[in-house]
């Protein structure tokens, strides 16, 4: 089981790091700066040599003499303290960021901390306190939404079962953590230590979904998925009315500010396990909604950016509902306009470089989405800060000019590929 997860994962941080690598390190304006009044000094420190050394040598008619007094004159112009003095400051300002709760990673970001523009952030975990709490369920036996803390009925418990077998076995996301919570609560034989995950299919497709396969000594195998509810209902043979009742509830619960998962089991015995779990065919068993709500100074901390003239924008895997309404919450600005990650992989750049003026939340995103939409910002001259907390962000966070991890609850790849850590996981630290 082991196995097999860390195959999955390592198959996934190996997709990342490839992507990471690819991003070349640009240095700041003030490097720049620094570097062309050095080049300045060169020359001028070159010519006075040779006018220096001519003088003379027509003055003394001496080589050697006339050489040393122009070498003199040379080294006198040429600023060598700007290096020492350079890395002293950056040192300076890294050492009163760490005392504010923030590790700097690269000395060269110290500087572009006053020169950003642009704050992308994630959702989940940045803006949320990432305390994902099970509270509403929708069971495809009458598709209504009832209570997760209610009096469950057996097709609620079989849901929540379920997704528990669709989760990790030993859960560390906010969500599955929940899930395997409620599985504990309502089930009367707990059968975890039971079963042993023989197969698995990670997180994939557009959107995102995931299948765990579990197996006892006895061969009963269980085959759970969930995801995002879009996902799951492309591979549900499923009748039209049911679909309209699903997407009813899904857009309810969204429009409150929930999180919401599709869950599937395959019902028919499985011989051959597919390349893709897309070639699976699920039974849709229902929904199961998860409340993170808003940190409390999170929209303080976007009026001080707005003050500060800073744009701010929101790239997140969650649905486009679901986001606008925790961004009306925290009085987000420009909250009714918003694009995907299909829709954004159909422009051009372009297209893109002036979508990404006026559209602040993107939704349903993925690794090479957020990756363009900060191509994007740079190609329009923006110093672009990214905060993020997952293996998804880090091409984002590595090609952001100021890349910004949660110390946290933040993966390893986000803390490699950032030169920020916010070590209490408070954007207003920064």
């Amino acid at each position: 089981m082991a196995k097999v997860t860390a195959i999955g994962n390592k198959t996934r941080l190996g997709k990342i790091g490839k992507s990471m690598e690819s991003q070349k390190t640009e240095k700041t304006l003030l490097e720049k700066q620094i570097n062309n009044f050095v080049k300045k000094m060169v020359i001028a420190g070159s010519f006075f040599f040779l006018l220096v050394w001519i003088l003379n040598y027509e003055e003394s008619l001496s080589i050697l003499e006339s050489l040393l007094q122009a070498l003199t004159l040379a080294m006198s112009i040429l600023p060598e303290e700007i290096p020492v003095a350079f890395a002293t400051f950056m040192a300076m300002g890294a050492w009163r960021l760490m005392k504010m709760g923030i590790v700097v990673k690269q000395m060269k970001t110290v500087e572009s901390l006053g020169s950003a523009t642009v704050i992308c952030t994630d959702k989940t975990g940045t803006i949320t306190q990432n305390k994902m709490s099970l509270a509403k369920i929708v069971t495809n036996k009458n598709w209504q939404i009832q209570d997760a803390d209610a009096n469950l009925n057996k097709e609620a418990k079989n849901l929540i079962e379920v997704s528990m077998w669709a989760s990790e076995p030993i859960p560390f996301d906010p969500m599955e953590i929940a899930i395997h919570k409620a599985y504990e609560l309502n089930t009367a034989s707990d059968l975890r230590s039971d079963f042993q995950m023989v197969h698995e299919y990670p997180l994939s497709g557009k959107p995102p979904m995931m299948t765990h396969v579990f197996e006892n000594k006895s061969g009963k195998k269980i085959i759970a998925a969930k995801g995002a509810p879009e996902a799951l209902l492309k591979v549900s043979n499923l009748e039209q009315s049911a679909v309209e009742h699903i997407e009813k509830q899904l857009n309810q619960l969204a429009s409150e500010g929930f999180r919401v998962l599709g869950v599937g089991k395959v019902t028919s015995e499985i011989e051959e396990f597919p390349e893709i779990q897309q070639d699976l065919k699920f039974e849709f068993l229902g929904l199961i909604a998860f409340y993170d709500p808003p940190k409390e100074n999170i929209s303080k901390v976007f009026e001080d950016f707005y003050s500060a003239g800073l744009q701010v924008k929101i790239i997140t895997g969650d649905n486009a509902v679901t986001t606008g309404e925790i961004a009306r919450q925290i009085n987000f600005k420009n909250s009714g306009k918003s694009m995907d990650g299909e829709e954004l992989l159909k422009l051009s750049e372009e297209e893109l470089k002036e979508k990404v003026k006026t559209i602040n939340i993107f939704t349903r995103m993925f690794p090479e989405a957020k990756l363009k939409i900060i191509n994007a910002l740079k190609a329009n001259n923006e110093i672009v800060a990214m905060t993020g907390d997952g293996v998804n962000d880090g091409p984002a966070l590595k090609a952001a000019h100021i890349g910004i991890a949660m110390g946290k609850k933040g993966s390893e790849i986000a803390k490699k590929a950032a030169s920020l850590i916010l070590v209490k996981d408070d954007l207003s630290g920064w």
